[in-house]
């Protein structure tokens, strides 16, 4: 894997693939910042299991039981403002010169980062695929359902520590892919000088 993705960087001066090194320098910002959002989110959920275990389950919870709009990664919008920002790093769109014809339009979009990590690192592409859409697809049903079974008396603590027990996963699947493109990155890039390995 580390001598493909060497390959790829000693790139021929005028190559048409995309400088490895900066985009995933800057996946691994998003992704960076999506892990430090959704571990706030899961903080939460984390505070009204353990508030819920403390209470007489019989009382509903408190008013300001309300998953907040902007609350780490539970908005709508910022999960789609990262997930958009993933995709552009991993698939740009061609350059403007590109999309003028047909076959270099073609060209260029086979000539990205998703498809480097596809040939040299498949490993960390699927597993960071995973990551994403397991955090992208539980988000808005825990965003929906959260403040409603936390302030149901009928929803046992258990049933909330399932939904805090599967936000937990999702989050340590997204830290390990964080951590699966840190490792990419140190390995073909361990100075920040710009020198040779």
């Amino acid at each position: 894997m580390v001598q493909g993705v060497r390959a790829a960087r000693n790139k021929p001066q005028g190559s048409l693939w995309p400088d490895a090194r900066e985009a995933l320098m800057e996946l691994f910002v998003v992704v960076d910042e999506w892990c430090t959002s959704a571990a706030e989110s899961n903080w939460f959920a984390r505070r009204v299991l353990e508030d819920r275990v403390a209470r007489d389950p019989a009382r509903p919870a408190p008013a300001g039981y309300r998953w907040a709009e902007g609350l780490g990664n539970s908005g709508g919008r910022f999960l789609k403002r990262v997930t958009k920002d993933v995709d552009e790093v991993l698939t740009p769109a061609p350059p403007w010169y590109a999309r003028w014809r047909r076959s270099a339009r073609r060209a260029s979009a086979r000539r990205t980062l998703r498809s480097m990590l596809r040939i040299y690192c498949p490993d960390v592409l699927d597993s960071f695929d995973a990551a994403v859409e397991a955090r992208t697809s539980s988000v808005p049903a825990y965003r929906a359902d959260f403040t409603r079974r936390a302030n149901d008396p009928s929803t046992t603590v258990d049933q909330i520590r399932a939904m805090v027990d599967a936000m937990d996963d999702t989050l340590r699947a997204l830290v390990a892919a964080r951590e699966s493109l840190r490792r990419v990155i140190q390995d073909n890039y361990p100075g920040l000088n710009g020198g040779a390995p």
